[in-house]
């Protein structure tokens, strides 16, 4: 029969279809991969802090005696904080430097203090409340004041965005970010060296001084092939944008 001698057909009526859709979906991707851009993000730890917060400072090595004041009381400037005792016959008052309210008490009666040892600290009564970022070194010479940072911090509703205020223009040492953030809220921040800091006001509901979370910025965007083929940037040009 003729029929028996015909050539066997195995290929369905839908595969050049196909065949042509895949080259579209193909066609498509590369131009995608080409010319299309992903964002660059850098991320940090962030700290809310008081701005004007002023340190009532332990004069000397001593003995607290007496504690006159409780945290969140609000106080005049002069204003007797803590009696100090020096010695058997020696006793110093200490008094707030600024009006405000008693933030951070720190002693207790009986408590031995060091020279120099913070005792509290007294915030203003209208102090606008600071985000503290910190990030990697290599940032630094990407941040500018206006940059919108993404801040995740528990205890604050999510989401929130904020405009970056001020950049030093040089990377900061731990010591120069103990005094930013006050040595109790610094121990808890972990650092190996200089970081970029930058700093930016927040009047989030929720926030309160010393809560620590994450900061995003974007740093600019770079082409889609370099994000998924990192080792060919240099070698084809390839630049942040």
């Amino acid at each position: 029969m003729n029929d028996a001698a015909a050539v066997l057909r195995l290929s369905p009526r839908w595969l050049p279809a196909t065949f042509w859709l895949l080259i579209a979906v193909l066609m498509i991707s590369a131009v995608a991969v080409g010319w299309g851009r992903t964002s660059k993000y850098v991320a940090g730890m962030a700290v809310i802090v008081d701005e004007g917060r002023v340190d009532a400072l332990c004069p000397a090595d001593a003995t607290v005696t007496e504690v006159l004041v409780r945290s969140g009381q609000r106080v005049r400037a002069q204003e007797p904080l803590a009696v100090l005792s020096l010695s058997a016959s020696e006793r110093v008052t200490v008094r707030a430097p600024s009006a405000g309210s008693v933030v951070r008490l720190r002693v207790r009666a009986g408590q031995v203090v060091k020279a120099g040892e913070r005792l509290t600290s007294i915030a203003p009564e209208q102090a606008r409340r600071s985000v503290v970022a910190l990030f990697p070194p290599g940032a630094l010479a990407r941040l500018r004041p206006g940059m919108r940072v993404r801040l995740e911090i528990e205890g604050v509703p999510p989401g929130q965005r904020i405009e970056i205020e001020d950049v030093p223009a040089e990377l900061v040492g731990p010591s120069e970010v103990r005094r930013y953030l006050g040595a109790e809220v610094a121990e808890l921040v972990p650092m190996q060296g200089p970081v970029a800091l930058v700093s930016a006001h927040v009047d989030a509901q929720g926030a309160r001084p010393g809560m620590i979370g994450r900061a995003e910025v974007q740093l600019g965007s770079q082409p889609l092939w370099q994000s998924l083929l990192p080792s060919l940037g240099p070698l084809l040009g390839g630049h942040d944008g």
